[in-house]
């Protein structure tokens, strides 16, 4: 046990993360407790604050059904502890080698190490819906993600003498921190419980990382002892409005402006300990504005578009009957969304079709949207306007078209899926899935892509590409709750039959997926 604790880690290149929990696992090993050393090391990395837990997010008896299974493989065969630990530091030192500008070991490399080593966890996770092999690829962190720069020495400036002194800023500080963090904490589980959505939910959990590092170099451990709640003026005066909460969005959104204000308070009043760490505040702070908008889009998006499962692409000639009769039978068969796509139109002849099919949708509160004209959806009050990766941006879109109207955007990868969901689109088109006659790829992210968006985000998407009756059963299979399609309807001998089908089959997904 003794040359455990050694620390065979002293002189890598180490985050301060992974040396927290060595040391943990390290005083955990000495007490000879009866779980592994790997079990141990497994529990740390899922417990703990760290990168590792934003790679992936289990549940309570997820992570107890892996501490059972876990099987280290290479254990029998090391002569010691320290071996099997070195193991295991190799792995993860080639993990962020590969994956890391930095070379830096961190827990998000450490966890990819011990499922690399592990065929038992490889397994669970699986089984789990997690694929094992695609978690290197997520190690990159979103653009509006910040880099925290943690420097070796820190330095605190002394307080100015006359300006505040250091138990009342320090109280601050304390309080501020303390509803920031229970802010953040509180709006990430209804992100993660109420929306389901594992991308905000990682978005969140790397925010309150990045701002406990920055809380730690701000000397955080300092402040509890000017704590003083007994006699806190704050805690004897509340307001009616703080006691009553009818829904749980009003509790999101009092959470959602409790940790903006509490951000602020925090980098106004650490100008006075490091101006640099209070502009890390700052950044994070612009952040969770983005973070704020995306979960309040997703929000909004999923109720208003609660019920829409099928969505139809329709041009003049695409359809075998018309463009009036086809539109006016498939919606009441079954359409959701109509989507008028025609890119060679002139203006003023556009404006008038468009204000056709408007009138049609709106007699059965079919949602209409204009494909790539934000200004012609405003001219003729449609519902939303769609965007494809050379369009326009969502924020210039929604400089013509308001608050009101959605935006949908294609998405091709993962990449700019999420780009998409954090610049405000209401929802997605993914694919293509499969080559279709409507459009021309050379590429096709396929069924990988809709398997990979299902487990990514909450937010209403459209599976599209080739979709028909024979491939329809395959991308509900991957996780696909919506579909868009064209020709397979427009095209069709019997356009009612085919929508009602579609419609039916997406309807029995949706019920299936609500009593799970």
């Amino acid at each position: 046990m003794n040359e455990f604790h050694e620390s065979p880690w002293a002189d890598r290149n180490l985050t301060t993360g992974v040396v927290r929990i060595l040391e943990r696992v390290t005083e955990a090993r000495c007490e000879e407790v009866s779980c592994s050393l790997f079990q141990l090391l497994l529990h740390e990395l899922f417990i703990d604050e760290n990168q590792a837990s934003t790679l992936i997010s289990l549940s309570d008896e997820s992570i107890a059904s892996i501490l059972n299974d876990a099987q280290w493989p290479i254990e029998q065969e090391a002569a010691s502890e320290r071996e099997w630990q070195m193991t295991l530091l190799r792995h993860a030192d080639r993990i962020a080698i590969e994956h890391s500008e930095e070379g830096v070991t961190g827990t998000e490399h450490l966890l990819l190490a011990a499922i690399g080593l592990s065929p038992a966890i490889h397994k669970f996770l699986v089984e789990q819906g997690v694929e094992p092999e695609s978690l290197a690829g997520q190690l990159e962190t979103p653009e509006n993600t910040l880099e925290i720069e943690v420097k070796e020495e820190f330095q605190i400036r002394p307080v100015q003498i006359g300006a505040v002194d250091e138990a009342t800023l320090f109280r601050v500080l304390d309080a501020s921190s303390n509803r920031c963090r229970e802010g953040i904490r509180v709006v990430e589980d209804y992100v993660r419980f109420a929306l389901n959505d594992r991308l905000l939910s990682k978005s969140l959990k790397s925010l309150r990382h990045d701002l406990t590092t920055v809380l730690n170099y701000l000397g955080q451990s300092q402040w509890v002892s000017c704590r003083d709640t007994i006699r806190d003026v704050g805690t004897q005066e509340t307001l009616g409005s703080e006691t009553r909460r009818e829904t749980s969005l009003d509790v999101l959104r009092a959470n959602l402006k409790r940790t903006e204000e509490s951000l602020r308070t925090i980098e106004e009043f650490s100008k006075q300990l490091n101006p640099e760490w209070s502009q890390q505040l700052e950044q994070i702070r612009y952040r969770f504005y983005t973070i704020e908008k995306a979960v309040e889009t997703c929000v909004h998006s999923r109720i208003r578009l609660a019920d829409a499962r099928l969505y139809l692409l329709v041009t003049s000639e695409s359809c075998r009957y018309g463009l009036e009769q086809t539109v006016r039978n498939t919606i009441t068969a079954g359409v959701d969304v109509v989507q008028l796509r025609e890119k060679s139109w002139p203006d003023r002849k556009l404006i008038d079709l468009a204000a056709q099919v408007r009138s049609w949708t709106a007699e059965h509160n079919t949602l209409f949207i204009v494909n790539d004209r934000p200004d012609i959806a405003v001219a003729v009050g449609a519902d939303g306007v769609h965007l494809g990766q050379d369009d326009m941006s969502v924020a210039e879109a929604r400089q013509i078209v308001g608050s009101r109207v959605l935006i949908g955007v294609s998405t091709h990868s993962l990449e700019q899926a999420r780009t998409a969901i954090f610049d405000g689109a209401d929802y997605l088109g993914v694919g293509p899935t499969f080559s279709s006659q409507t459009k021309e790829f050379t590429d096709f992210p396929g069924l990988d892509f809709v398997s990979a968006m299902a487990r990514e985000t909450s937010i209403p998407w459209f599976a599209i590409g080739g979709i028909d009756e024979d491939r329809l059963p395959l991308v509900l299979q991957e996780g696909a709750s919506r579909v868009a399609v064209s020709n397979v309807i427009c095209n069709a001998p019997h356009p009612r039959g085919v929508a009602r089908k579609f419609a039916t089959e997406l309807a029995s997904k949706s019920s299936i997926s609500s009593e799970m």
